[in-house]
């Protein structure tokens, strides 16, 4: 195939790959031709052949993995898992389990968790971090609750955090739980893409749950945490009932 000006060699590459992968030319989990083949048969360079390759790397279209090659990667497919958020229960853990210890330390709400939460930019915050296993995939998940709030509860001379479903039941046994869930996606930075096992051009799918617990009908539900989770988006997706 002869490609043509003023549109740049590599980006007709990256159309013509494209297309063919989402007309089904080339298959998912399929290699693509090597690039020697595609530089033959546009007539041009290897190297414009790999510009045209890292944008299509870019658009999460294929995956470059030694020493399998260029593979390409379903455009449509659906995620590996499907969890279903209730919001009227606590969550159940889903066979998600520690990896390995968390991470307890202290840090200071940023102007987005603060609002969240309903406390001022700044106010300290007792954080649980670590790594989450289950059926082969791993998340990122963190439990956020301000120092006033962990000072109530059995853990406030540790300072430790449990788990969070173990967190929630601590006061699910005086209070009705109020549950507030926002779902949000984003590229990853910095050690997500290795944290996470996250191949170039994926999203991280993040959720952010409040728990809030129940108040009369002249005050305003108290928020005592902030629950993150961080996982590849192409691996999950997350179901609501509408009632």
């Amino acid at each position: 195939m002869k490609l043509a000006r003023p549109v740049s060699m590599w980006q007709q590459v990256a159309d013509h790959v494209r297309d063919q992968i989402l007309n089904g030319t080339y298959p998912a989990g399929q290699p693509l031709p090597s690039e020697e083949a595609l530089a033959a048969e546009f007539g041009v360079s290897r190297p414009t052949i790999r510009e045209g390759i890292k944008a299509l790397v870019a658009e999460g279209l294929v995956e470059v993995a030694r020493p399998k090659g260029t593979t390409v990667r379903d455009p449509y497919g659906r995620p590996t898992r499907t969890e279903r958020h209730t919001g009227s229960t606590i969550r159940d853990d889903g066979g998600w389990a520690d990896a390995g210890p968390p991470n307890i330390y202290r840090a200071n709400a940023t102007v987005d968790q603060a609002e969240m939460l309903g406390i001022p930019a700044g106010e300290p915050l007792l954080v649980r971090a670590v790594i989450q296993e289950s059926g082969g995939l791993r998340r990122l998940n963190r439990l956020y609750v301000p120092f006033s709030i962990a000072e109530q509860t059995p853990w406030a001379d540790d300072p430790h955090l449990p788990r969070p479903r173990e967190f929630y039941e601590h006061f699910d046994a005086e209070h009705k739980l109020i549950w507030t869930e926002h779902v949000r996606a984003r590229m990853p930075i910095g050690d997500e893409t290795t944290d996470l096992r996250i191949p170039p051009g994926v999203a991280l799918l993040v959720v952010l749950r409040l728990c809030r617990l129940g108040k009369g009908r002249t005050s305003a539900p108290e928020t005592v945490a902030l629950e993150e989770t961080r996982q590849r988006a192409d691996q999950i997706e997350v179901e609501y009932p509408i009632l």
